[in-house]
């Protein structure tokens, strides 16, 4: 799958599971007043930013207790359920991934062409000098 395409499903998610319950009664209520819209927009982003930031301090945290995932130990447990909750669950790498998944659904709720934009970003982090002409 490329990115734009896991950034909707992690829209389609979401959504499934009830996280954008919130945002569509707001849209209704607010049908018509198109600068209260904007700005409740913009109150949405900014409480996913957060939701992105929060994984991200949960993986510094895991990092801190050295909480890795055991990737060879949940396949050989059958990768079920269970075997991620005792494997998997809340390491560094989780985090991670939920933090990716966060950034994706974010763009799919901004409709970012996020492939894209990464594309260019990296390209033109490749182009720019060592240390990008930072200390570090």
């Amino acid at each position: 799958m490329t990115l734009n395409e896991w950034a909707a499903r992690a829209l389609e998610i979401a959504t499934r599971k009830g996280f954008h319950d919130t945002e569509k009664r707001l849209e209704k209520a607010l049908a018509g007043d198109d600068a209260l819209l904007q700005e409740v927009a913009a109150l949405q982003t900014a409480r996913r930013l957060a939701l992105v930031h929060s994984e991200v301090s949960e993986a510094l945290e895991a990092c801190r207790k050295g909480k890795r995932a055991g990737l060879a130990a949940f396949k050989s447990d059958g990768e079920t359920k269970e075997a991620f909750e005792k494997h998997i669950k809340d390491s560094f790498e989780d985090e991670l991934a939920d933090a990716v998944i966060r950034l994706l659904e974010l763009a799919a709720c901004e409709n970012i062409d996020i492939e894209t934009h990464v594309r260019l970003k990296m390209e033109y982090n490749a182009a720019r000098p060592y240390k990008f002409g930072k200390a570090y």
